[in-house]
């Protein structure tokens, strides 16, 4: 982007942006998902697993007829929230996971704040902790844990605790130009 910046719009809710379609639906053409597999190189085009029109024309067919977005909240979370050791925070934002003897010590924990209230709190793991908070905040979640490229850690003030490049990198959105219309 030449160091332009864009505002950008995120889901707050469970199933995050994916649950929040905006009221249309929107497929690219033909020629668009048979040109992925092309440029995808050969481990692309020799996967099992298929991104061309034949095989994703199925799925677009079915939406349709179910009628029902696919999304975290429905794929994920309807499933497993009658479990007893499992929690839904509303209303909160993770802030970081703090490893106090590094990644490969221990589980770590992770430090929450309310919406609400702004209160800070702390959860400690048993095991581990997976981040999944979209393609925007699971970056800025671990980089502010001490997780990405260290160079930009450092530049932050931020204690790198596993330098990994990629975190943060090479993010791919679609766009979604604005629609209006009037009917009278």
């Amino acid at each position: 982007m030449n160091g332009r910046q864009a505002l950008l719009l995120v889901g707050q809710t469970v199933g995050g942006s994916s649950a929040i379609n905006g009221q249309y639906f929107d497929r690219g053409s033909r020629h668009d998902y048979d040109a992925w597999t092309q440029i995808g190189g050969p481990e692309f085009a020799n996967s099992t697993t298929k991104w061309d029109w034949e095989s994703l024309f199925p799925y677009f067919k079915k939406h349709p007829v179910t009628a029902r977005r696919s999304h975290a909240g429905l794929g994920h979370y309807s499933d497993v929230s009658g479990r007893p050791n499992y929690d839904l925070l509303v209303k909160h934002q993770v802030i970081r996971v703090v490893y106090t003897d590094g990644v490969s010590h221990g589980p770590p924990r992770v430090e929450i704040r309310s919406l609400s209230n702004d209160e800070v709190f702390n959860v400690t793991a048993k095991a581990e902790i997976i981040i999944s908070a979209g393609a925007m905040h699971t970056p800025t979640i671990l980089q502010r844990s001490g997780i990405g490229p260290a160079a930009l850690l450092n530049d932050l003030n931020i204690t790198a605790v596993l330098d990994l490049p990629g975190v943060g990198s090479n993010l791919q959105d679609h766009s979604s130009p604005g629609i209006s219309w009037n009917c009278e």
